[in-house]
């Protein structure tokens, strides 16, 4: 009888990632609180939606590997607690003070393909009529201290496409400058575009943003935050015919979530 549950908990789950994958656009991870005590379980939800900070979608967990960076730079593995319609949740120890970075990042590209009969999951071979293919790598990462912040904020991880901040996020307070780099491949990389969104902003369209520029030389770049609260950072690039794949283009987005006070 375990085993006939188990098997129909499984299928449930792995129909509502392939279903709500499909219509994913940003990608964060919010925990349920940005200053947890020391020695404690904190709770994070995985998501992605077209409404920024809203818990609309679940990503496909399948594609991604979780892990939880610790103050003494140690990065450990993590597991998942439940999956519903909203996240993926995973419980994560915080065991000692510092500032901790919990990170999802694409395990293997998504293909999607635009056709006269819209958007199709899959690979170009598999369509007729296709107007444009691309594959899609993420990294996200969430900044959050407890008690007091340490500098593992600078620990790169090696994604495909990474922000590393320049000063540690889970310090700044409302009017500081966001200093970042952005890594592609790990080099620094000059001309990706990023954008800054704070909770309680309102778009016109998903594509406006209250701050945005571009990285300069080096793959830096600086937003002003001028508003308290939880903020998501993005960085996207795109890569035209990429050698090795089948596809019109490569879309690398890369995202970071903290407080400001």
């Amino acid at each position: 009888m375990k085993k006939i549950v188990s098997s129909i908990v499984f299928s449930l789950v792995c129909t509502l990632l392939a279903s709500s994958f499909a219509w994913a656009h940003d990608y964060w991870i919010k925990p349920e609180t940005f200053h947890p005590e020391t020695n404690s379980i904190l709770e994070a939800g995985f998501t992605g939606s077209h409404s920024y900070f809203e818990h609309e979608e679940t990503p496909d967990v399948t594609k991604f590997r979780l892990s939880l960076l610790t103050p003494r730079e140690q990065i450990l593995p993590l597991k998942l607690s439940k999956v519903d319609s909203s996240a993926a949740w995973s419980k994560i120890p915080v065991s000692g003070k510092g500032t901790y970075i919990v990170s999802a990042v694409s395990t293997r590209p998504v293909y999607w393909c635009k056709t006269k009969k819209g958007w199709k999951s899959g690979k170009k071979h598999q369509y007729d009529n296709v107007k444009s293919s691309g594959m899609y790598l993420k990294s996200i990462k969430t900044f959050f201290s407890a008690e007091k912040p340490s500098e593992s904020y600078t620990k790169r991880l090696g994604h495909d496409i990474e922000i590393v901040p320049q000063v540690n996020p889970t310090t700044l307070k409302s009017g500081d400058k966001l200093q970042l780099s952005v890594f592609f491949q790990g080099k620094r990389k000059k001309g990706i575009k990023v954008f800054g969104i704070y909770q309680g902003f309102n778009p016109e369209k998903h594509s406006s943003h209250p701050v945005k520029t571009t990285t300069v030389e080096n793959g830096k770049a600086e937003l002003k935050l001028d508003k308290s609260g939880t903020w998501l950072v993005g960085a996207k690039h795109r890569v035209e015919e990429p050698s090795g794949h089948n596809v019109d283009y490569a879309s690398y987005k890369s995202y970071i979530m903290f407080q400001v006070k």
